[in-house]
């Protein structure tokens, strides 16, 4: 059962390994990121643990990005191999925790397959950047593992295998912070560490001893703990990229928030149009959020109907409920009402509720037990050719982006991307694409900077630093912005402006090579070989194998020389 679980993966992604980057994070991440480009370094290790970037901080995640670099370079195929094989061991995982726990085999496996190959998490596996996704679930599952073998036998080694498992999860993704939560409805089902939730208790020969409600609490505190500390270190981390009252109002917020948990499940249900980004929503109707809490409201009714009979609809729901918290839009962070990632783990709660649920069909004769095998094994193969094609959007951005227009009503974000991914010789759509975009959202300093640069490039500055002027507006201390209009100032010979947005430039973003490199080159062009040198040799520190850098360097010096 196991090696077909793998098959099953590797079939559907199979491709992947011939994908290359996308230009959505993987810049910040890796291909612009020259600190993760030079590996395993003291100095990256030292910045992973102790710098916020990305708006983010899990150095495990930054460190398995430059251990990648160490062992493959700049091959995107590698990079997209390692998450996959990833994926292929937490769907494993999963498979041996459940069985553990239930020692149903069959019903470990569903669930595992339906976790390995669902359309939903292409996403967390396909793009490179959501390495924190399949490595943040490792460590959720060796967690889960580490917890069932404490249940069987309490001892402080135990214990501390879960808390070291679950640091270790924390320190690749902030999301694993509900794990202590799924702990403790664990030991509701399938566990059953308390007899007060069974009438018909199991006999005192039982594999996970009974343990009283405040000791189940208690052994949960250090972990809860440990999750509020994350919590605060995240919220500190994010507080640039976190939406104001005043952006997204709490009415707002709520009615999102109850019309995703839907979604999610929609999706779930009817994996189709599925999209790097979904904007988020400008006002939401009311009847889609009164529809959305009727269908939430039911579905939990039905749950707590008859917990002691079916506590696996129990267990399963309101793990899918509670995991999605941090990320469900409460606390908005980014620009997107939802995200396929963000399923990643949540969706196993839904998937324990339809393996199970299958099994209580079979049970009661709900249907004749050939015909659901049939249907599930249909849908299976569904799912599998759902997610080869939908992987197949992630080969590269302008796949990734041109998809993500097509099938997300006015997605201004996919129309800035999609713009970026043609070439120059592509004037026309390309304006047309960032005129769209700003007119669906005339607050994305994206928008604005990628035409500056398409107008710049086609020699029309003036109205290039327009465009560059106002996504400053929106975005003060966006350094490539800064860095695009010191080229702009530079070509209309304001060099006092040009040296202002270069320094500026490597002020909000240290490190950043190529503004080092365009200020060394404007110091070369006035004939100032010796300050050139110095911006090429700081650019050269950030980016050593830049060959342009290392020409520009050389050509500076041999000018000194000849000078």
């Amino acid at each position: 059962m196991y090696l077909l679980l793998i098959l099953s993966i590797l079939l559907i992604y199979q491709k992947l390994p011939d994908f290359d980057f996308v230009g959505y994070d993987d810049i910040a991440y890796i291909t612009d990121n020259q600190v993760v480009q030079q590996g395993i370094t003291v100095r990256g290790i030292r910045l992973a643990f102790t710098t916020i970037h990305a708006s983010n901080w899990h150095p495990l995640t930054w460190l398995s990005h430059m251990l990648d670099c160490q062992l493959f370079g700049m091959n995107p195929g590698m990079h997209h191999l390692t998450s996959l094989l990833i994926h292929i061991t937490n769907s494993v995982l999963l498979m041996v925790v459940f069985y553990r726990m239930t020692h149903a085999i069959w019903k470990s496996f569903l669930i595992a397959l339906l976790f390995g190959i669902h359309p939903m998490h292409v996403e967390s596996v396909a793009w490179i950047s959501e390495r924190k996704d399949v490595l943040s679930a490792l460590f959720w599952m060796l967690t889960l593992l580490s917890y069932v073998k404490y249940a069987e036998k309490p001892n402080l080694f135990r214990y501390i295998s879960v808390f070291f498992f679950f640091i270790l999860g924390i320190l690749s993704k902030p999301m694993v912070v509900t794990l202590p939560f799924v702990l403790l409805i664990l030991d509701f089902w399938p566990l059953e560490r308390h007899g007060f939730f069974y009438f018909n208790s199991r006999q005192k020969n039982q594999r996970f001893p009974r343990r009283t409600i405040t000791i189940l609490i208690f052994e949960k505190i250090p972990l809860l703990a440990l999750a509020l500390i994350t919590s605060w270190i995240t919220i500190t981390a994010q507080k640039m990229v976190i939406g104001t009252l005043q952006t997204y109002p709490l009415y707002l917020r709520a009615g999102n928030v109850i019309v995703s948990y839907t979604n999610y499940i929609l999706k779930m249900v009817y994996p189709f149009n599925l999209a790097v980004f979904y904007p988020y929503p400008e006002a939401i109707p009311v009847w889609k959020i009164l529809t959305s809490g009727f269908i939430l409201s039911s579905i939990t009714f039905m749950v707590m109907k008859s917990p002691l009979k079916s506590p696996y609809f129990v267990m399963g729901w309101f793990c899918f409920l509670g995991t999605l918290i941090p990320v469900i839009g409460i606390v908005q962070v980014g620009l997107q009402s939802m995200a396929d990632r963000y399923s990643y783990l949540p969706f196993i709660g839904l998937f324990i509720m339809i393996v199970w649920g299958l099994e209580k069909m079979i049970v009661e004769k709900c249907l004749p037990q050939k015909i659901i095998f049939f249907f599930s094994g249909i849908l299976m193969i569904c799912l599998m050719l759902t997610t080869y094609f939908q992987t197949s959007h992630w080969k590269n951005s302008n796949a990734l982006f041109q998809h993500a227009a097509e099938v997300v009503e006015n997605n201004w974000l996919a129309y800035t991307h999609y713009g970026d991914t043609l070439d120059n010789s592509n004037f026309d759509e390309r304006i047309y694409l960032y005129n769209k975009a700003i007119q669906l959202n005339p607050g994305y300093s994206d928008s604005y900077h990628s035409r500056g640069v398409l107008l710049l490039n086609h020699g029309r500055i003036e109205k290039a630093i327009v465009n560059f002027n106002k996504a400053l507006e929106l975005s003060p201390k966006d350094a490539k912005v800064h860095n695009s209009l010191g080229i702009a100032m530079a070509r209309k010979n304001d060099i006092q402006n040009a040296v202002l947005h270069f320094n500026k430039a490597t002020e909000y973003k240290p490190g950043y090579a190529d503004a080092y490199k365009n200020h060394g080159t404007l110091l070369a062009r006035m004939g100032k070989f010796d300050q050139a040198v110095h911006y090429f040799q700081r650019a050269l520190a950030f980016d050593p194998s830049n060959s342009a850098i290392q020409r520009y360097l050389q050509n500076a010096q041999e000018d000194i020389e000849h000078k």
